[in-house]
This record gives structure tokens, C-alpha cells and sequence, in this order.
């Protein structure tokens, strides 16, 4: 069912009695996630009758959760909470066998039973036994006098002693809002600095809007049960942009960090929206090539900076999609690839890969096996390195090594990385090729 059919709904509402609650002019307090949640916390103005009365919340998100709703009065207690709401897609097909009255896009008017209800299609059966079957109808009404909660509404049962005027304190978490970090690099003509710019998007598909809201997002892996039901979350339709040159400075929270947005601004829901949040002109970046035959094939372009504030950083850098970009001397700006940074706290060096490098060659052959003893193998390989550029590189071969290793013999010097890891440096000048042979002793 698509939302073009839901719309068309037309549907009688029953009139529900009793006290609704305003959100005060403040504005409600967002703390988003990136798995895909967010606290909001706000505080309403509401009126109290004496002894047990109803209490009516609009402006609740559709994909509350709500075993985490948390509510405090300034008088009195809440003795029973309900949550309501009717999901669009569930509307139509809960009157399939009853009388519903179509129009379809060409103006035409069907009346009928309801027999079933498919993507953008309604099937009706008329009282001549005609079955119709519409696409995409242009109106739907359904009978009236059932009630439909199609706003997510909360219903308080509270206890008051005396009635009057107060407050109604509550947070709680809603899924369908979430955050990600897009970086975006040009790194220039001699390929030793680049310009970055880093953006914090925002998505809202939680079924709310959150006007004038103060909004902080949270950096970080939070432990959360990976069982929580997931609702279907709608596609953003729309991305709203808004460029500013504040950065935005990073606050800690326990061992995570907080990037509060420097303004309030309008969550709509099932759109999206842009903020900058780090900038630098100039990154000192060294280009590296990278053999790693056990992880992947060919050799690896691959560029290495400095999270630090003498590079125009400095700032914690959540994680996120890092895309590089190259402006050439005629201007035109070419993608060279991206890639997925982890959280990098300050002073950490961070390293992105654009992909595999096309004039030089990288091969590895296993030349040998043989077995010593009962418990020792020993392995021999030539790894063979071509350089097609019209320019000297150095390539960083690793190699990864099983259980309790040996180097027996080596054609170059190597360094030990960690228990499994050596790492060969290789400079090859212009046309070069060199070869690398060595052999590795290993307990089976």
C-alpha cells in the first residue's frame, strides 16, 4: 500500500472528550543516535481535574517506545498509560468484507464490498456480483462511526487531589531518527594537502515533528538489545540544507561525545537536514601504497592524515562516509573514492582508502611447503612488485602469518607488527621490478 493510496483515505472520526497537553514554548530536547533512535525530552502545560481523570498527549511519535516513556508531574501521580495509534498501512485492510464507497483516478465512482487490498491496487465485489479491480484510486471512504487513532495519541489515567493548572515532565526514546557524518575532501593538484568539510545529516521518520527543538547528536557505540522490534521506517523525501560556518564543539558524555547543533531548528518528519560541523583548508596528507594479498587483491591507494589541531582539526571525528575528491588543473573535480572512518579521537592518525592503483603490479606465489617434523612446516614465497608510474613509489607489503611463526630466511628486512603481521617497505624506481622471497617456519 503506498502512502499516494493512504492519503486518498477519508475516513469519520469519533470525538474523543478531555483534557489535551501543549508543549510549552521552550521547545522539546533531542539527543540523537546513529543506531537509528533519540531521547526526547519536553515539558507540557496542562490542566488537572480533582480526583481520577484522563489525560490526553498529542504530538507523540508513531515509533515511540514505549516501555521507555518516563513521566513526572508537579502534582499528583499516573496510575495507567495507554498508547494509540492506528498505522496508516493497517487502515484499509481492516474493512475488507464491509461497504466502502472509490473513486477511481479517472473519475469514475465504484461501489462495493471490499475484498482485498494490494500494493496500489483495491479489489470491490458490487451487489451484481461485479468484481472491480482499481489502481491507485483517487478517494476512498470508509464507513464511518469506528474510531481510528491515526495521530499516535498517549492516554494518562492520573490521580490528582486538587484541580487547576500544572505541569507534565516526560522523556522517552522513539525510533525512526537518526544521524550520520559525511566527509567531503579535495585534495589538491600535488596530492600533499587536502581541504575537508564535515557534515552532520539528520533524518526524522519517526512520525512527529519537532519544531523549534533543541538538538545535540551523540558519537559513539551504545550497547543496545539487539532484539528491539524494528518498525518499517519511511524513506526521507526530502533534504533541506542549511550552511553556516559554526562549528560545532564536541561536549563529553561519560565515554561518549555530544555535538550540540549551534541553533534550534524544525524536525519534520520524513525529511532530512545538513549542518556543518568541521572545517580545515589545508590537511597535511602523505599518499601511501599498500600490498595486502591476504585481505585484497592488487595495491591499495591509500591516503593518511592527522586528526590535529595544527592540521585545521583537532575535534573528535565521528564516524562516517569520507569521500575524496581531486580538483585537476583544468577544474574539473573527479571522485577518487571513499571510504568508512571509525570514531578518531584527537591527535589520532586516520587512513582512508580509495582503491586499487592501475600501473603498479602486485603478486605473491607459493613456491614451497614442506614438513620438518611431525609438528613444523615450512613455507616459502616470492612476492613480485611492478611499477608502471613515471615516478618512484614505496609500497608497504604485509604479510599475515599462522600460529607460532618463524621467519627461517628473508630476501629483505621486514618489521613484526603484531603476533601475525610483517610488513616489508619496497621502493621501486620508474619501469622497476623487484622480488621478495622468503620462507616462514610454522607449528601445525
Amino acid at each position: 500500500m503506498t502512502n499516494r493510496l493512504l492519503v486518498a483515505v477519508l475516513i469519520a472520526l469519533s470525538v474523543v472528550v478531555g483534557f489535551t497537553a501543549e508543549i510549552i514554548a521552550q521547545g522539546p530536547r533531542l539527543v540523537i543516535y546513529t543506531h537509528g533512535i533519540a531521547v526526547v525530552q519536553e515539558t507540557r502545560e496542562v490542566h488537572f481535574d480533582a480526583g481520577i481523570s484522563q489525560l490526553i498527549l498529542f504530538d507523540i511519535p508513531a515509533n515511540l517506545i514505549v516501555g521507555s516513556l518516563y513521566i513526572q508531574l508537579s502534582a499528583g501521580k499516573v496510575i495507567e498509560q495507554e498508547f494509540r495509534h492506528t498505522e496508516p498501512a493497517r487502515v484499509i485492510t481492516r474493512f475488507i468484507g464491509r461497504e466502502i464507497e472509490l473513486l477511481s483516478s479517472r473519475g469514475k465512482l465504484y461501489r462495493g464490498t471490499l475484498l482485498a487490498v494490494a500494493h496500489n491496487q483495491v479489489t470491490l465485489i458490487d451487489d451484481k456480483g461485479t468484481i472491480n479491480i482499481i489502481t491507485e484510486p483517487a478517494r476512498i471512504t470508509l464507513p464511518a462511526g469506528v474510531q481510528l487513532h491515526l495521530h499516535p495519541t498517549l492516554y494518562l489515567t492520573v490521580k490528582q487531589e486538587v484541580a487547576g493548572q500544572g505541569m507534565i515532565s516526560l522523556f522517552y526514546l522513539t525510533q525512526g531518527i537518526n544521524w550520520s557524518a559525511d566527509y567531503i575532501a579535495i585534495l589538491n593538484e600535488t596530492e600533499d594537502r587536502l581541504s575537508l568539510q564535515g557534515w552532520i545529516n539528520i533524518t526524522n521518520n519517526s512520525g512527529r515533528d519537532f519544531i523549534d527543538a533543541y538538538v545535540k547528536v551523540l558519537a559513539g557505540d551504545i550497547n543496545l538489545i539487539s532484539a528491539l522490534p524494528q518498525r518499517d521506517l519511511r524513506a526521507a523525501v526530502a533534504l533541506k540544507a542549511r550552511i553556516e560556518a559554526h562549528p560545532l564543539a564536541p561536549e563529553k558524555a561519560v565515554a561518549f561525545y555530544l555535538y550540540p547543533l549551534p541553533r534550534r531548528v524544525d524536525l519534520l518528519d520524513g525529511r532530512s537536514i545538513a549542518l556543518p560541523y568541521t572545517s580545515a583548508d589545508a590537511v597535511p596528507v602523505e599518499k601511501i601504497y599498500i600490498f595486502d594479498p591476504a585481505t585484497q587483491p592488487g595495491v591499495q591507494v591509500r591516503f593518511r592524515f592527522v586528526n590535529a589541531a595544527a592540521s585545521g582539526l583537532g575535534d573528535p571525528l565521528p564516524a562516517g562516509i569520507f569521500r575524496l575528491f581531486y580538483r585537476s588543473a583544468d577544474g574539473r573535480v573527479i571522485l577518487l573514492g571513499e571510504d568508512w572512518i571509525d570514531h578518531t579521537p584527537r591527535d589520532e592518525e586516520i587512513e582512508v582508502s580509495i582503491g586499487t592503483a592501475f600501473d603498479l603490479i602486485g603478486e605473491r606465489v607459493h613456491t614451497q611447503r614442506r614438513r620438518v617434523s611431525e609438528t613444523l612446516i615450512r613455507d616459502s614465497f616470492t612476492i613480485t612488485l611492478r611499477n608502471h608510474q613515471e615516478n618512484a613509489v614505496t609500497i608497504e607489503v604485509n604479510e599475515r602469518l599462522r600460529g607460532i611463526w618463524r621467519i627461517v630466511a628473508s630476501s629483505l628486512a621486514y618489521e613484526k607488527i603484531d603476533a601475525h603481521t610483517i610488513r616489508f617497505i619496497v621502493e621501486l624506481a620508474p619501469g622497476e621490478e623487484k622480488e621478495i622471497f622468503y620462507t616462514v617456519e610454522f607449528s601445525s
